[in-house]
């Protein structure tokens, strides 16, 4: 049986409040150092591999796990942050000068939708958390320490709460509508993940289940 540990990245510049620029170059601030520290620190357990996006904060939440088990292999897997607002928009802007155009995103609620270049739709997300837990199935390891992001996350996570078959092996991407995808968004609000905190599940013949 394969058990997955899912661990957001520490406490980021955009998540300070501080004005960003491009989404995979936000830096951890000291306060998201000190996080990703202390997760390493304390983890109970020692992974037989170690999963990390391609983003910066991702990369420098991984660093202290990989010192830590400097033996254990790092992979990184396009498990970036959802990027559903086009980068050359949110140039130099913070989040609340954001907040508008992730509202309207939001509420137009269409999976397909893609705000520009270097943005992806809802079903690209979706696709990316299948191609994941697919590869993962397949894995000879037996604990996989992931450091990634919140909504790639927590679209894993509902796919999982809700048997939503992203991993069925005729998945239809054209199921997938606006209710599904404001079902998601109400998901994401009501079940937060602080930084440098996460979940596990764990994969075995039964298929993929919580916990």
């Amino acid at each position: 049986m394969l058990r997955l540990h899912l661990f957001r990245h520490g406490e980021s510049a955009a998540n300070a409040g501080l004005v960003t620029s491009q989404p995979d170059a936000i830096p951890l601030t000291a306060r998201g150092e000190q996080q990703v520290y202390d997760l390493a620190a304390n983890l109970p357990f020692r992974p037989d591999l170690i999963l990390c996006s391609p983003f910066l904060r991702a990369r420098q939440s991984a660093e202290p796990c990989c010192a830590r088990f400097a033996s254990v292999p790092l992979l990184i897997r396009p498990i970036q942050e959802f990027t559903y607002l086009a980068p050359a928009r949110c140039q130099h802007s913070d989040a609340a000068q954001r907040r508008p155009w992730v509202e309207a995103y939001w509420q137009q609620a269409d999976p397909h939708y893609v705000d520009g270049d270097g943005a992806e739709s809802f079903i690209a997300l979706l696709t990316r958390v299948r191609r994941l837990l697919l590869e993962l199935q397949h894995s000879d390891a037996e604990r996989v320490a992931l450091f990634g992001h919140g909504q790639f996350m927590q679209a894993l996570r509902w796919h999982l709460d809700h048997a939503v078959p992203l991993h069925a092996e005729h998945w239809q991407p054209e199921r997938i509508g606006h209710e599904q995808m404001r079902a998601f968004r109400h998901y994401d609000l009501a079940h937060p993940i602080a930084n440098a905190t996460g979940f596990a599940c764990r994969w075995s013949l039964a298929g993929w289940r919580l916990g």
